[in-house]
């Protein structure tokens, strides 16, 4: 019997991936590296107990339920082109959990949520391409979790590129890892608990940093940055439609330098704020467009309550922040809201305008750096909402 035949006929077979051919009757995505190829059983589980690092498993069209583990540097793959969904067996651990190695990538799969996580990563590096997570909304239910506690945890990232994480509780939580999302699409998060619905979680000292990735139709929070170490980078793509607010950044710290940059970012029909900050400093935004901020009441006690829809807003001490060449339209109150804000607050080169007032200092004993033209006088204190969010 051939070496090709038998592949074609053995459902486990390892070989050396030095031959093309072999590569190509494996169904090998041609961008993984492999030492080793697997070809995985029905018993998915068993073939990842088996492999080793180095190894590919590839993965034959079907659906695999159960909860599986991923091996240290080992890669999984969906055979090329092939539909391969793994499903989760509703009893609450994550249906893929990844302790990660430099060469540790998961690539073409689909992930069915039915209860707790969909990828579970601790503590990385990690890489994820072209895969899908999607669940059923219930409470507690995330697409994406990354974790590190280790003390190298600037040396593990977790790379997640052209991917699509829908219909779950919350679509990524990265605590204290290093995360970064590529082309990514975070949509349609739900649920029923206060911290649920929220797109992009970045929190307790975790390092995210977003190229063209889309978070749309959330029900709360698009993307939200927690925390005094935490630090996010995020350049190009959309957060647009999120019933709460579209970025929120509360409590990050800066030791003198950048913590937070937005730029070339598009925020549009969020509600209540576009992009906003609550105690925070060293963000610099650049290049945004904040249009279309729907607006929401906020309360101050039973019997008193404003409609408030701002473009950008600056909260509860944020200091030390650079807003520049912002174009900020059609956002239902204030285009810019300063309220109680810090020293070293600058906006350079705005465009505001079509909403019910352009730029607004309240409450702010340092003033703000903005063309004094640009500010408009309400003749009263606008009602604000710069209360923190927990954290999922």
């Amino acid at each position: 019997m051939s070496r090709l035949l038998a592949i074609a006929l053995v459902p486990l077979f390892a070989v050396a991936c030095s031959c093309g051919s072999l590569r190509s009757r494996a169904g090998v995505p041609a961008s993984l590296v492999c030492d080793r190829v697997t070809i995985a059983t029905p018993t998915l589980a068993d073939s990842l107990r088996q492999a080793g690092p180095g190894d590919c498993v590839i993965v034959p069209e079907g659906t695999y339920p159960g909860s599986f583990v991923l091996p240290p540097d080992v890669s999984l793959a969906a055979s090329d082109g092939a539909m391969v969904v793994l499903q989760g067996d509703g009893r609450g651990a994550a249906v893929l959990t990844i302790a990660g190695g430099p060469r540790s990538t998961v690539m073409g799969l689909h992930i069915n949520v039915t209860s707790g996580n969909g990828i579970a990563i601790e503590p990385g590096p990690a890489n994820l391409i072209g895969v899908t997570v999607t669940g059923t909304t219930d409470q507690g239910q995330n697409a994406l979790t990354a974790s590190c506690t280790v003390s190298d945890c600037d040396q593990r990232q977790v790379v997640v590129k052209d991917s699509t994480l829908t219909s779950t509780s919350v679509g990524v939580i990265a605590t204290g890892a290093w995360l970064r999302l590529e082309n990514t699409h975070v949509t349609d998060m739900k649920g029923a608990s206060l911290s649920a619905g929220t797109g992009v979680v970045a929190t307790a000292g975790s390092h995210l940093s977003m190229a063209d990735v889309t978070i749309d139709s959330n029900q709360n929070i698009g993307l939200l940055i927690d925390g005094a170490d935490t630090r996010a980078d995020i350049v190009g793509g959309a957060v647009n439609g999120n019933q709460g607010r579209g970025v929120w950044v509360q409590g990050v710290v800066s030791d003198g330098g950048v913590t937070v940059t937005v730029t070339g970012t598009q925020l549009s029909g969020n509600s209540l704020v576009g992009i906003g900050a609550r105690g925070s400093s060293g963000l610099t935004l650049s290049g945004l467009t904040v249009e279309d901020t729907v607006a929401r009441p906020i309360y101050l006690d039973i019997s008193h309550s404003e409609l408030a829809g701002d473009g950008v807003g600056l909260f509860a001490g944020s200091h030390d922040v650079l807003i520049d060449a912002l174009a900020a339209r059609r956002n239902s109150r204030a285009q810019v809201i300063a309220d109680q804000t810090g020293a070293n607050v600058k906006l350079t080169a705005p465009t505001v305008s079509d909403g019910q007032y352009r730029v607004v200092v309240q409450r702010t004993a340092i003033p703000v750096d903005v063309a004094p033209a640009l500010v408009d006088l309400p003749g009263r204190e606008l009602l604000v909402d710069g209360a923190p969010i927990s954290a999922p």
